[in-house]
């Protein structure tokens, strides 16, 4: 049997987020803020994240309402202009 040697793309992203993952904990092993001082900040990045992400659900209903009408006004106006639409 012949084997392989050839890495492929899945291999070369684990590498990538292995060595990044590894990086990020060293840095924070290493890094001159007392422990107290980083689990505050890493909070603080946690609770600024959760509010940002809060918004995504409202934004994509926004967005969904704004392209359903707007295709729906393209449609009445170039295909069928007498049809009416229950909104």
């Amino acid at each position: 049997m012949e084997q392989s040697n050839k890495f492929n793309t899945g291999h070369i992203f684990l590498a990538v987020l292995g060595g990044g993952l590894l990086g990020a904990v060293t840095a924070l092993l290493v890094a001159p803020k007392s422990g107290h001082d980083t689990r505050k900040q890493l909070a603080g990045y946690f609770s600024d994240t959760k509010q940002r992400l809060s918004h995504v659900p409202e934004a994509l209903r926004s967005a969904s309402v704004a392209a359903k009408e707007s295709i729906v006004e393209e449609l009445k106006g170039h295909i069928a202009p007498n049809i009416s639409v229950n909104r």
